[in-house]
């Protein structure tokens, strides 16, 4: 009868830690930065030529990168490289992924996906995309805004005419992460803190409310079976 009277408050504890986790991993975050404005189709992306963006990660674990596609009504042939250096375009190489032209489709985000970065909040990087097959009439391009719309980071263009180069300020572009558990608790906690007193702003005030709340619980419970 003891065991049962102890169990009793455990797992309705444990089930309400549960329900808690859950809405911490959905109300967390997943992508970031994200420029989602396009006026200008910049292309062809032909071999000699390559497009590239810097940013910086908002999260660790970056894992992936959104490009919407220009394909002129096309089904173009060839392989589409994708870089993603540390730093700037001449930085340090870090992953790299492709993807067949003739599956991409007009004026839609094609995810490149790789490996997470597992440090990569807070960090500046550049990602390159370029064609070594693509030939005039054999090529994508690729959707920018030719405002500034991402002050943190710029389109970079190589190989282009100087009028097309310049006229482009941020590529169309979203980084995704692969975020554990751990991290969604993380960015759940300093979400929480933003505008708030100093020592709210530290992620494990929050976990000792919790920890409160659930020793609350726990008692509330063990009571409640025991005058059952």
């Amino acid at each position: 009868m003891s065991l049962i009277r102890t169990l009793g408050p455990l797992s309705g504890m444990f089930l309400l830690l549960g329900i808690f986790l859950a809405g911490a991993a959905w109300a967390a975050p997943e992508e970031g930065p994200q420029q989602p404005f396009a006026n200008v189709l910049v292309g062809e992306l032909v071999a000699g030529r390559s497009i590239c963006q810097t940013f910086v990660a908002r999260f660790p674990h970056l894992a992936e990168i959104r490009v919407r596609i220009g394909t002129y009504g096309r089904h173009n042939q060839g392989e589409l490289r994708f870089v993603l250096r540390e730093g700037e375009w001449n930085g340090r190489l870090l992953r790299v992924a492709y993807a067949e032209m003739a599956i991409l489709r007009d004026h839609e985000e094609y995810a490149f996906t790789f490996p997470p970065v597992t440090s990569s909040a807070g960090r500046r990087f550049t990602f390159c995309l370029e064609a070594p097959g693509g030939q005039p009439g054999n090529a994508v391009a690729i959707w920018a805004a030719d405002t500034d719309q991402y002050p943190e980071g710029e389109a970079l263009l190589r190989g282009f005419g100087g009028g097309e180069a310049d006229r482009v300020q941020d590529l169309a572009f979203r980084a995704g992460y692969a975020l554990t558990i751990p991290d969604r608790w993380v960015i759940l906690a300093e979400r929480l803190g933003q505008g708030k007193p100093v020592i709210l702003r530290w992620g494990a005030a929050y976990g000792l409310v919790l920890g409160m709340y659930l020793l609350g619980t726990y008692l509330a419970f063990r009571r409640a079976f025991t005058l059952g």
